[in-house]
C-alpha cells in the first residue's frame, strides 16, 4: 500500500509539472507587492435619430450629431498584501501612484488609497477609500467599480492542458444617465502554450445587454479578443490585453440613440514577494 501511495504521489507531481499542463489558480498571495500599469484607449460614436424638433434642440445645446468621444488613460499602482491571519485572510492596500487621464474628473488622483481584505480563494473585498477631493457619493460608486474590476479578474481554479479551453459568464451592473444596466460578459480562455514559467492564453469575450427601462428598449452587443500571460509561480497574470468592439441601441423618450465603442486595454503586473 505504501508503495502505491508513493507511486501515485510521483505521478501527481509529474502531472502538475508537465510541460503541457498547468494548475490555473489566479489569486493574490499574502506578503506580496503587485506593481501594476493599466493603459486604456477608447472611441465612442453616438448618433441620434428623432423628429426635426428634437434634432434642432440638440443643435441649440451644442450637441453634435454624431457625437464622437475619445479618451486615453494610464494608471500606475501598487497593491500591497499583508500577513495571512488565522482565518485565511490578509489586509490589502491598493495605491494609485500615477495617473494620466483625458477624463481626469472620473479618476482617482495619484496618492489615493483603497483598503480591503483578501483571501486565497475569494475575490478582494474593498471597504474604504482615502482620497482628497472625492465626495462620499463618488467614493461609493468607485468602490462598486473596483468590485466589478476584481470580480472579472477572478478565475475558477482548474488543471488545464495546452489546446484546452474554458468559459465563464459574469454579470456586471453599471449606470448610464442614472439608469442601471445589467450586462453579461462571457469570456473564453484557450491555453496556447507553456514556456519559461508562463502560460499563454488566447482570450475571446462576448458582451450582451437586452433590457427595458420604463418600457423602452435598450440593447447592446459586442466582442473582444486578446491575450493573457499567466505567471505560474506567482498565481497571477503578468499581462492581460483585450481589444473590444460594441454596438448599442437605445430607444428613450421618443428618440433613438445608436452607438459604437472601440477600446483597447493593456494591463501589466510585476510581482515581488517578501522574503
Amino acid at each position: 500500500m505504501k508503495r502505491l501511495l508513493v507511486l501515485f504521489t510521483i505521478i501527481s507531481q509529474v502531472a502538475c509539472n508537465s510541460k503541457d499542463t498547468l494548475d490555473f489558480k489566479v489569486h493574490f498571495n499574502p506578503e506580496t507587492k503587485y506593481i501594476g500599469t493599466i493603459q486604456q484607449s477608447s472611441e465612442d460614436a453616438f448618433t441620434y435619430t428623432g423628429t426635426p424638433e428634437f434634432l434642432n434642440k440638440l443643435k441649440e445645446k451644442g450637441i453634435q450629431n454624431p457625437t464622437i468621444i475619445k479618451g486615453k488613460s494610464r494608471i500606475e499602482s501598487i497593491l500591497n498584501t499583508g500577513k495571512l491571519d488565522t482565518h485565511e485572510h490578509f489586509p490589502i492596500v491598493f495605491e494609485i501612484t500615477s495617473t494620466t487621464d483625458t477624463n481626469i474628473n472620473k479618476s482617482l488622483p495619484a496618492g489615493s488609497k483603497v483598503y480591503g481584505i483578501g483571501s486565497l480563494e475569494n475575490p478582494l473585498e474593498f471597504d474604504s477609500i482615502s482620497s482628497k477631493g472625492i465626495a462620499n457619493g463618488l467614493k461609493k460608486d468607485l468602490l462598486a467599480a473596483f468590485k466589478n474590476i476584481f470580480t472579472i479578474s477572478t478565475f475558477p481554479s482548474k488543471r488545464i492542458s495546452v489546446g484546452e479551453d474554458f468559459s465563464r459568464t459574469i454579470p456586471i451592473s453599471f449606470q448610464i444617465a442614472g439608469t442601471t444596466l445589467n450586462m453579461d460578459v462571457t469570456t473564453s480562455y484557450k491555453l496556447l502554450s507553456i514556456s519559461n514559467g508562463i502560460g499563454t492564453f488566447d482570450v475571446i469575450q462576448v458582451y450582451s445587454i437586452s433590457t427595458k427601462v420604463n418600457s423602452e428598449d435598450i440593447t447592446a452587443t459586442g466582442e473582444g479578443k486578446g491575450l493573457l500571460l499567466y505567471d505560474i509561480k506567482n498565481n497571477y497574470y503578468s499581462k492581460y490585453q483585450i481589444e473590444m468592439n460594441m454596438k448599442t441601441h437605445f430607444i428613450l423618450n421618443g428618440f433613438t440613440l445608436d452607438g459604437t465603442t472601440k477600446s483597447n486595454l493593456l494591463q501589466t503586473n510585476t510581482i515581488q514577494r517578501e522574503e
